[in-house]
């Protein structure tokens, strides 16, 4: 952790070239940050290799909400947690926590999500240009509802290199760096803090 503040914090990730199986240097950092109107997570990563580097990034959170209203385009076809193809089918707007449990794949939404919780509570989400892609998961049981802004389609990076357009999947250059923010907020839009460069 480089920066612990009580409504502010840094992480830093530093990965060098060939450590798990992935032959790209590079460096994440995230930053959290918390205001009396809800949450702002940002993050970014910085291709530290003499490569290009693919790469996709997301926020992936979890809620006790009943239910989420998505706008979207484009519903994934998958197996199991892998997507292999764009649906015929339009998706649906709303998605409830369901007992049997589900895990959609969209995108070409508008970046909002709404989530209703009990007495009629609400949470919007707001998700920048670099998150064109969304999952919402309900498990079996329905404990909870994630609605998971994502840069790119579960499995993207492999539907990319079979020639699948739309996969999201972006590729940076040398010394370049990929940034994405996500908001969560009840109303006003928290303003950033100086995150260390986020």
């Amino acid at each position: 952790m480089e920066l612990h503040e009580p409504d502010c914090a840094v992480l830093r990730f530093v990965h060098r070239a060939d450590e798990h199986g992935w032959p790209w240097a590079f460096e994440a950092v995230q930053l959290i940050e918390a205001t009396s109107e809800g949450a702002r997570l940002s993050m970014r990563v910085l291709n530290r290799s003499s490569l290009p580097m693919p790469v996709g990034l997301g926020f992936h959170p979890y809620f006790t909400a009943r239910a989420a209203d998505v706008e979207a385009s484009t519903l994934w076809r998958h197996e199991g947690e892998i997507a292999i193809g764009v649906a015929s089918e339009a998706p649906a707007r709303q998605h409830t926590r369901e007992m049997q449990g589900y895990t959609r794949y969209l995108s070409g939404w508008d970046g909002r999500a709404t989530l209703h919780y009990a007495h009629g509570r609400t949470l919007t989400l707001v998700a920048d240009d670099a998150l064109s892609h969304v999952v919402v998961h309900c498990p079996a049981g329905a404990g909870y509802l994630c609605v998971e802004p994502v840069s790119h389609v579960s499995d993207g990076f492999n539907l990319a290199a079979r020639g699948v357009d739309g996969t999201g999947v972006a590729v940076i250059e040398p010394g370049s760096e990929i940034r994405a923010s996500l908001v969560m907020a009840t109303g006003v839009t928290p303003a950033p803090c100086d995150g260390g460069g986020v």
